[in-house]
């Protein structure tokens, strides 16, 4: 499928069409998982762990606002993507919008400590599952960690449920959820204890990961082939709507048209009865 370049200058959606050039250029790049969250709730510890930085923090961490921008690390086969707190900005939301577009994994990151789900994270989860670029295989690529876990043990399995029912009204599924602590992993490493590593529940959303990105390039493949027909149908339809306008547009110059030959031809008539008299 090739368009001109100027293609989008002719859509309602032109981040689509960017979207679709992106994927068709993508195929060799390692799996992308893109943790995206509110601020502060752990999205870059855990991508810290998560990618073996826990001697050195790749991602910075902080008691604030830390992640200003997306940042990413590709380490054992996987490329790790940090953004920008959800709904910080709205710099920063196009930031991540950016990044969460070109997600092969949507790691959603949510700190149990503040209950359910906020309405700024339903909100997120509504966008990208409507949003024409996100929404194809979402339910397989989307997967929740729940941080902090060593905080909540006793509430965990209650706020689970309830994230579950809470993701699944909006993206139409239930999706993976684990309950990590990425501190627990730190001190687990630094100090060679195999049951706070086993604790922190790292090895089971890792092995999710991975197993989620096998096959990476046939289900980008199919991405492509979802977002052309999307694009398609978007073309389609704007290609009906100058149609619709042509047609509303010829009608109106044809009223035009005809009312100029109604008034020319009164104003002859009048000027030959002018002509007329005189001619008397």
């Amino acid at each position: 499928m090739r368009l001109p370049e100027d293609t989008g200058s002719l859509l309602r959606n032109p981040s689509l069409l960017n979207a679709w050039r992106s994927a068709r250029e993508d195929f060799e790049s390692p799996c992308r998982v893109v943790a995206c969250g509110l601020l502060c709730a752990g999205k870059s510890s855990l991508l810290n762990a998560l990618s073996g930085r826990v001697g050195k923090a790749y991602f910075p961490v902080g008691a604030g606002r830390t992640t200003h921008a997306c940042k990413d690390l590709a380490d054992g086969g996987m490329q790790w993507v940090d953004t920008p707190g959800l709904d910080v900005s709205g710099e920063d939301d196009a930031k991540a919008d950016e990044a969460i577009r070109a997600a092969d994994i949507l790691l959603f990151v949510h700190d149990p400590s503040t209950g359910e789900l906020h309405e700024v994270e339903i909100d997120f989860l509504k966008r990208t599952a409507r949003g024409a670029e996100t929404r194809h295989g979402l339910s397989r690529r989307l997967c929740v960690a729940l941080t902090r876990k060593e905080s909540h043990e006793k509430d965990l399995r209650r706020l689970e449920e309830a994230v579950g029912r809470q993701a699944a009204a909006e993206i139409g599924e239930t999706p993976r959820i684990f309950a990590v602590s990425s501190t627990a992993y730190r001190d687990g490493a630094r100090k060679s204890e195999p049951k706070l590593i086993e604790f922190s529940g790292l090895h089971a959303l890792r092995k999710h990961l991975k197993e989620a990105a096998s096959g990476v390039e046939a289900r980008r493949r199919e991405r492509l082939s979802n977002i052309a027909e999307e694009l398609g149908r978007q073309i389609d339809g704007e290609i009906a709507d100058l149609e619709r306008r042509r047609e509303v547009l010829t009608r109106e110059i044809d009223g035009v048209e005809s009312a100029l030959r109604e008034d020319f031809a009164a104003f002859l008539k009048q000027l030959r009865a002018r002509i007329a008299r005189i001619d008397r």
